[in-house]
């Protein structure tokens, strides 16, 4: 999967936001296109995610989506939905992006808005009429946190009422801002979220879903200690990650993740790792593909290494959590 980060800017400051930088910068065009074609010319899937930071501020997006568009990629954009006007950069693309997903953090004004700010309920609801009026579908993403866990079954109703194609669930991250704001929520909250969530798919059959709890949630896979988030087909799959100044990364979740800024940006642990694998204006995408394998093979190891030692323990057990042992603490 290629996740493409077009900019940091955001007009958002969400409470559980996992970044602690928007500052500003867009992703060069001519940047994208040498990784786009060392993708393509590494045959790796022709799939894509645009999130950010707010993709739809870029300053050239129709650019980037004709560069997708030029190399046969298909993907979906994920937008806080705050601006018709960002919406309609993507008009005329539905070949490239066939589905919006739009960010939603509750069933109504009152719980969306003490996540997102004032007003952002409106406005994405807004923006989802306007979506489905041209045509388009669209989906939203509601990060289950200790404030919206419990209602679940409330934002499949209000799918249904505003004719949602699809509805994601996902878990909080545990980091800096959902921490100084309460929002970190316990395994039993998200887990009781799941349930219900399995409870209520079936009630809603015209509307897709799915629920992602790898943030969180603990894995029970007896193979998880030794393997990582994602199948690993010969190092190929997973994500490779195009950050806005051209460096590409090995995961959108450990990019400017609130952990990182909590000691300043440094780690007193010698031996943690980077996860910034090359930087397309300077390196070569074989050379990408080279630093990521090696970094799998030492994720692994070390992975390993603490199975048989033991140290799944204090969160490390929750696959995020135990990424940022190995890449900040």
């Amino acid at each position: 999967m290629i996740v493409i980060i077009p900019t940091k800017k955001c007009n958002l400051r969400c409470k559980h936001c996992l970044r602690d930088n928007y500052s500003e910068g867009d992703l060069q065009l001519e940047t994208l296109r040498k990784f786009i074609i060392g993708a393509y010319e590494h045959n790796l899937e022709r799939e894509f995610s645009l999130t950010g930071g707010e993709p739809t501020l870029h300053s050239n997006l129709p650019g980037i989506l004709e560069i997708l568009r030029e190399f046969g990629y298909r993907g979906y954009i994920v937008t806080n939905g705050q601006s018709e006007e960002g919406i309609k950069k993507i008009m005329g693309f539905s070949d490239v992006i066939p589905y919006i997903r739009i960010s939603l953090e509750g069933p109504d004004e009152k719980i969306n808005d003490l996540v997102r700010g004032k007003g952002s309920f409106r406005k994405a609801l807004r923006t989802i009429d306007f979506c489905k009026q041209k045509g388009l579908n669209v989906g939203t993403l509601t990060t289950l946190n200790a404030y919206n866990a419990g209602y679940v079954s409330e934002i499949f109703a209000l799918a249904k009422r505003h004719k949602i194609d699809f509805v994601r669930f996902s878990t909080v991250h545990p980091c800096e801002n959902s921490k100084k704001n309460n929002l970190n929520a316990s395994v039993e909250v998200l887990r009781e979220a799941h349930r219900v969530y399995r409870l209520t798919k079936v009630k809603y059959p015209q509307i897709e879903s799915s629920f992602t709890d790898r943030h969180m949630l603990e894995y029970t896979d007896g193979d998880w200690p030794i393997g990582l988030c994602r199948p690993i087909d010969h190092f190929r799959s997973g994500e490779l990650v195009l950050l806005p100044d051209g460096k590409v990364s090995f995961c959108c979740n450990i990019f400017d993740f609130g952990f990182s800024e909590s000691n300043g940006g440094k780690s007193e642990n010698k031996h943690h790792l980077n996860h910034i694998l090359g930087d397309m204006q300077t390196d070569t995408f074989e050379t990408i593909l080279k630093n990521r394998k090696s970094l799998t093979r030492e994720l692994l190891s070390r992975r390993r290494k603490d199975a048989i030692e033991g140290n799944f323990k204090l969160g490390r057990q929750f696959i995020c959590q135990n990424c940022k042992s190995y890449f900040f603490d």
